[in-house]
């Protein structure tokens, strides 16, 4: 597989890794019938409007700073989530956050157990179902969540996904599928296995499943972000069974289409689109099988543009991208923002407090970036607000 590994979805990649190896298949849904889904509309519709969020005052374990810096934020303020886990997946252990300022946080106490939260205002609220790991993935500016669940030690295509709404979980789809993202309308995309030892980008709108497909003569295509207008974005082998040949698409209108890649490099993922249909993600800028170099491209109005070495994760609707540097405990993270690249870790409030963020990993257009950082070497989740 050469270095598609470091490209292919966070989420599909935690599956793996907590359930456990192949096996028979479980055919009954774990989860209640879909009376708690919410409503849905089409993917032209209109989209909702975006709430505005307000900062709160800084709950216990909040550190704040002052002065001026690059990004024209006076400060800037860290609240500590709290102890992620030993096991807990860097990437995705605080995988998003509203416009509200509602996010979700992700622990992993062991490899088989995954627990998750919305976290807002120094409120935490448990999304849990019994005898299952609950790995959320998403949250849209309703407050609804989506995610997937499995049972600890089973095997990895023995994922369901969910949808959090109002304290009631339901299911849709079939055995093998992953909710990743939803939008303002309740439009869901993911990852599903419509077929045998194929798994590819799904929309789920209406109370049905959309098969997006995949690029060329792949087989398999991975979904990452919709946006609010249904755009969906992510990646898909563009020659059946070869992992080399692996680029970032963007689903419009009921056709997918190739972003391709940096330079000459073979593998690309789309991480993140916003509603002007900007998209961000991550690609090999060389065909040398022994680099693995990946950079930033942020692609809009046709053209993909090289942003440098960084490891995007999320746009906001302004166009700030987070993301990080580094790899490991070197890795800090960072903010694109105005054509600089920013690093977290020396603006005011964080330098000198003694906290390492290490992934910034989703961003509102409140400008609050949620991630995965480490305080005395254990790893925590974080929030960071600015303060204007």
């Amino acid at each position: 597989m050469s270095n598609h590994s470091a490209l292919l979805s966070v989420f599909m990649a935690a599956a793996l890794t907590a359930c456990g190896g192949g096996g028979g298949s479980d055919t009954t849904a774990p989860l209640a019938a879909s009376n708690t889904t919410s409503t849905q509309q089409g993917a032209n519709a209109t989209p909702a409007s975006t709430p505005t969020a307000t900062p709160a005052a800084p709950p216990a374990g909040t550190t704040t700073g002052s002065a001026s810096t690059p990004t024209q934020v006076a400060s800037w303020r860290v609240t500590d989530l709290g102890t992620l886990g030993e096991y807990a997946l860097i990437g995705g252990a605080v995988p998003g956050i509203n416009n509200l300022g509602q996010l979700l946080a992700v622990s992993a106490p062991n490899p088989y157990v995954r627990s998750s939260v919305i976290y807002h205002n120094g409120t935490v609220t448990q999304i849990t179902l019994p005898d299952r790991s609950v790995s959320a993935a998403a949250i849209n500016d309703a407050g609804v969540a989506v995610g997937y669940t499995f049972i600890p030690g089973r095997p990895a295509t023995e994922v369901y996904p969910f949808i959090y709404r109002n304290g009631q979980m339901s299911s849709f789809g079939n055995q093998g599928t992953q909710a990743i993202d939803i939008n303002s309308t309740g439009q869901v995309t993911g990852n599903s296995s419509f077929a045998e030892n194929s798994n590819t980008a799904f929309l789920y709108r209406d109370g049905a499943m959309t098969n997006l497909g995949t690029l060329g003569t792949g087989t398999r295509s991975w979904a990452m972000a919709i946006n609010d207008n249904g755009q969906v974005v992510g990646s898909s082998l563009v020659n059946a069974g070869d992992f080399n040949t692996d680029h970032a698409f963007l689903y419009s209108n009921g056709k997918m289409t190739d972003l391709g890649t940096l330079g000459t490099g073979p593998t690309s993922q789309a991480v993140a689109i916003n509603n002007k249909a900007q998209v961000v993600g991550v690609s090999r800028i060389n065909s040398d099988p022994n680099d693995g170099t990946l950079h930033t491209f942020l692609y809009s109005a046709g053209t993909m543009t090289d942003l440098g070495p960084m490891r995007a994760w999320d746009i906001n609707n302004h166009g700030e991208i987070v993301g990080s540097t580094g790899a490991g405990d070197a890795a800090s993270a960072v903010l694109y923002r105005e054509g600089k690249q920013i690093d977290l870790n020396g603006v005011p409030g964080v330098a000198g407090s003694g906290w390492k963020l290490n992934y910034a990993r989703a961003i509102n257009d409140s400008g609050q970036i949620v991630g995965t950082g480490t305080v005395n070497g254990e790893l925590r989740g974080f929030l960071l607000s600015p303060v204007r």
